[in-house]
C-alpha cells in the first residue's frame, strides 16, 4: 500500500513487516526445492567457481544470523 499522506514524499508498505530472507531462501526449501541451485559463482580472478544449493544457503544464512543475534 502506498502512503501518500506526505506527498511528494511517498512511502510504500508503512508499518508492514517482511522477511526478505524467507522470500529468497526459506520458501524454496519449504517447497521441496532445497537441492536446487540457488547461487552460481564464478571468479574471473581465481578462475574458480562454486555452486550453492538452497538448503546449503539456508544453513549458512541461519548460522550467520545466530552470530549476529549473539
Amino acid at each position: 500500500m502506498l502512503d501518500e499522506s506526505k506527498a511528494p514524499l511517498y512511502k510504500w508498505f508503512t508499518g508492514g513487516l517482511t522477511n526478505i530472507s524467507y522470500n529468497c531462501i526459506d520458501r524454496h526449501v519449504d517447497e521441496g526445492r532445497g537441492k536446487d541451485i540457488a547461487v552460481i559463482y564464478e571468479s574471473v580472478y581465481t578462475k574458480r567457481g562454486r555452486i550453492i544449493k538452497y538448503e546449503d544457503l539456508l544453513y549458512k544464512v541461519s548460522r550467520f544470523a545466530r552470530v549476529l543475534s549473539n
